[in-house]
């Protein structure tokens, strides 16, 4: 343990949550591809689990960046959401 960061592989408890019928269909050439734990998917693949809490009005929202940095900066929600 680092810094309280427990940095032990899980490569054994990732592959335990796929069923063995969603690694089935992988093509032969991508299967190496494939991380343990993950899965080929055709559709907008879900990333969160569980309910997506609402924010609601973000006008005080802030992205800050700071620490190891040359000059710490600030953006607010419009600010972030017309980066490229």
């Amino acid at each position: 343990m680092a810094d309280g960061l427990d940095l032990r592989p899980r490569t054994a408890h990732a592959a335990a949550m796929v069923f063995p019928w969603q690694r089935r269909n992988v093509p032969p050439e991508l299967a190496e591809r494939v991380p343990p734990g993950q899965v080929l998917t055709e559709k907008f693949p879900v990333l969160q689990f569980g309910r997506v809490p609402d924010y609601g009005d973000l006008s005080g929202w802030d992205f800050r960046v700071w620490g190891a940095v040359v000059e710490p900066f600030s953006l607010k929600w419009a600010e972030f959401r017309s980066l490229p």
